[in-house]
């Protein structure tokens, strides 16, 4: 009870300055390595391949070393410098840096979308169809439909150039096909039809849609399986935890990351279908004040579905003996839990004797000579005698005092320099000088500097300037204060440390 009344705090304070309502949902912290054998040589040009020879055996050693592929959902913006896999049982650890890190949009691993929307007529509305001046049209409802198109555009581009995508609208006790699963490109809002087509539908069978949702996604096994549910989470029948709790079951087994926006169009409908949104939503779950909401949750969607990176780690450190081994990785400093993996055997090259006789004889010819020089040359040189120079006494340099800049408040006192600067956003590259004692950060009120992000809050953080340095403070924002990428409450600032307000990050600069 006290987290829904919590919940609902927050969408009031979030309808207050019109913004949406992110879910407080952790990211997926698990990740995956695969081994990834190396392509066979491409046969010589004008050479058909061998026919006749036998494929090697499962468990045959490789002939040369395969790669590591960490398959893993992160934050976005991550980039291949960002990741470090180790081998924790190697003496000593051995450290690999990513060859190449590639984010979902630009993987050849297939998308299968399903967009889920509720379709009867009070949530869809019936204002661009009804006349409120005639006493037999009955009443006028401002509903979701206007803001579905663009979010529903915005959906099907989620996923790499060969996903496929489907609409599916769920009213009227059944399930309405309004686009079959096909290539995503051809998803567009135009699938919805209009508002008035949904006029005369009364129920929503929300357990009814998911299940038929889970039906059409798990024919496509060697795809990534996505669903995203947009409604008020309230179904006909008045308890449906049990078949709600089955539909979950099958989802999750099945591997379908869901994905929800919560609506409602009646302030009277809310808490339990919010909760049942919340249940569904079990990848991410967001909350929508308005509908126009839907396309920048739509977007931030997007951008959490292509947050998943495929990182390769060239092999040839790797002692592949056909064991287990414990891997950890590291992203952006921070490790994840390890991973416990076989990996294959590969063949040792076998040395190759006496094919390189001739180099070992002119490495034998040349030190012959060498040495021959280097006797004719002593020979002749004739021994030098120099006086050497009078020692002179050592230098004792005079202690130096260590200072404080413009702390004292002395008339020899020199300014305390600090500033920081946004690295993005309206105010990128903007540099915003600290005073000494505390200087605010945020979006307004009595905030010194002043950053347009619609993601901080009005007072977001300070910095404070003392005789120990500069402290930056959380101070209770909404979003929170991450440096590199742990949330603090408090964090003392060395020069060129970066830490990220809202969606903006800040370099901090100092001279000390």
């Amino acid at each position: 009870m006290r987290e829904s009344r919590r919940t609902l705090a927050l969408a009031l304070v979030a309808a207050a300055v019109g913004m949406p309502l992110r879910a407080a949902h952790a990211q997926d912290s698990t990740w995956e390595l695969k081994i990834v054998a190396p392509k066979p040589p491409a046969p010589e040009p004008g050479k058909e391949p061998d026919k006749d020879k036998p494929p090697p055996a499962k468990d045959a050693p490789l002939e040369s070393p395969p790669l590591l592929r960490a398959v893993l959902n992160g934050r976005p913006g991550l980039v291949a410098k960002d990741f470090i896999l180790k081998q924790s049982d190697a003496q000593p650890p051995l450290v690999l840096e990513a060859a190449k890190s590639v984010t979902y949009r630009e993987s050849d691993e297939p998308m299968a979308m399903v967009i889920l929307v509720q379709g009867n007529f009070r949530w869809m509305g019936n204002e661009t169809f009804t006349d409120p001046n005639d006493p037999e049209a009955g009443s006028v409802y401002d509903g979701a439909y206007k803001g579905l198109g663009p979010a529903v555009d915005g959906l099907a581009k989620a996923g790499p150039a060969n996903s496929k995508a489907a609409l599916l609208v769920y009213a009227e006790g059944k399930v309405l096909v309004k686009q079959a699963m096909g290539d995503a490109t051809s998803l567009s809002a135009s699938a919805l039809g209009s508002q008035k087509d949904y006029g005369e539908f009364i129920s929503k069978p929300l357990v009814l849609g998911l299940s038929e949702a889970w039906k059409l996604l798990i024919a496509y096994p060697d795809h990534r399986k996505i669903l995203v549910v947009f409604g008020d989470g309230q179904d006909d029948k008045e308890d449906v935890s049990a078949e709600l709790k089955k539909a979950l079951g099958d989802l999750k087994t099945s591997g379908v990351e869901v994905y929800t926006v919560f609506y409602t169009a009646s302030p009277d409908d809310g808490p339990q279908g919010q909760q049942n949104m919340a249940k569904i939503g079990y990848t991410e779950n967001l909350t929508a004040t308005s509908r126009d909401n839907f396309t920048s949750l739509a977007d931030n969607l997007s951008e959490t579905i292509g947050a998943k990176y495929y990182v390769d780690f060239a092999g040839e450190k790797v002692t592949w003996d056909g064991l287990e081994h414990e891997f950890t990785l590291s992203v952006g400093g921070e490790e994840k839990e390890p991973k416990n993996v076989t990996v294959p055997l590969v063949k040792k090259k076998a040395k190759e004797s006496g094919s390189l006789w001739w180099v070992w004889l002119l490495v034998i010819l040349a030190l012959i000579v060498l040495i021959i020089i280097v006797v004719v040359v002593m020979k002749r040189r004739q021994p030098v005698y120099e006086e050497p120079p009078p020692m002179e006494a050592p230098v004792v340099a005079a202690p130096q005092r260590t200072i404080m800049l413009g702390v004292g408040g002395g008339e020899d006192s020199l300014p305390i320099v600090g500033w920081v600067v946004p690295l993005g956003g309206p105010n990128q590259f903007q540099t915003f000088k600290l005073g000494q004692g505390a200087t605010k950060l945020g979006t307004g009120g009595a905030a010194q500097v002043v950053v347009n992000d619609s993601f901080m809050s009005t007072e977001h953080a300070e910095i404070v300037c003392s005789a120990s340095g500069f402290v930056l403070n959380d101070l209770g924002s909404t979003n929170g204060t991450y440096v590199n990428s742990r949330r603090v409450s408090s964090h003392e600032l060395v020069d060129n440390d970066v830490f990220k307000l809202g969606k903006t990050d800040f370099k901090f600069k100092s001279i000390n």
